[in-house]
């Protein structure tokens, strides 16, 4: 109960603003509701966002791709 309300709030932080952390939160919520193809979707789409910026890192969003893409 308390995994939907968490995506129904941060699809609400995604339709103000989408950026990265709101994407990966999404991710990281739709992983723990067992959504595991929808997560890596998400995390991508993350990914693509963070990689625009030269000062950040995309590792620990791409390990956690890796990891959901290992257990599916």
């Amino acid at each position: 109960m308390y995994l939907e309300d968490g995506l129904a709030w941060v699809d609400r932080s995604i339709a103000l603003d989408k950026n990265a952390r709101n994407l990966q939160t999404k991710a990281e919520l739709l992983a723990q509701t067992g959504k595991t193809d929808n997560a890596i979707a998400t995390a991508e789409e993350a990914v693509k966002i963070t990689s625009k910026r030269p000062e950040a890192s995309t590792s620990g969003l791409e390990k956690m791709i890796t990891d959901w893409k290992t257990k599916k």
